[in-house]
């Protein structure tokens, strides 16, 4: 998928037909996603969750599928104040959390939408993460 090759779709649609490996089956279907092709909603549902882990997750694969019209669906992840991953040096632990991950992605996407640029090594202030919920919900209509 990464290679962003179409001739590799019907090798890997004819792969999951056979493949029993859930880890397999999930790469597959991931990188069929990015090809646009499967159901992407099933990468974007764990975004509802409340488990932090589970969100951030789902947000690592929406960076790898790479669909900017998928950014609608990160919105509930801008609420979520768990951590993510760390930012920090380990002698001052500093993380980043989920809506600090969810924000990167957004404005990656939509750079020209915003007054500053997507960092994955900071942590977004309360009135930035604000202008990227107000952008998502723009794009709810």
């Amino acid at each position: 998928g990464r290679f962003d090759d179409r001739a590799a779709v019907d090798p890997m649609r004819n792969r999951l037909k056979t493949e029993a490996d859930p880890e397999v089956i999930r790469s597959l279907q991931l990188a069929l996603a990015r090809l646009g092709e499967g159901d992407k909603s099933a990468f974007t549902r764990p975004l509802a969750t409340p488990e932090s882990s589970v969100r951030y997750g789902a947000i690592q694969d929406l960076r790898y599928i790479n669909d900017s019209t998928l950014a609608k669906y990160l919105l509930p992840a801008l609420d979520d104040a768990g951590e993510a991953y760390m930012i920090g040096s380990v002698n001052r632990a500093v993380y980043a959390r989920v809506a600090d991950a969810a924000a990167t992605l957004v404005v990656a996407w939509y750079p020209d939408e915003f007054a500053f640029a997507a960092s994955n090594t900071r942590r977004y202030t309360d009135d930035e993460i604000e202008q990227v919920r107000v952008f998502l919900k723009t794009l709810e209509k």
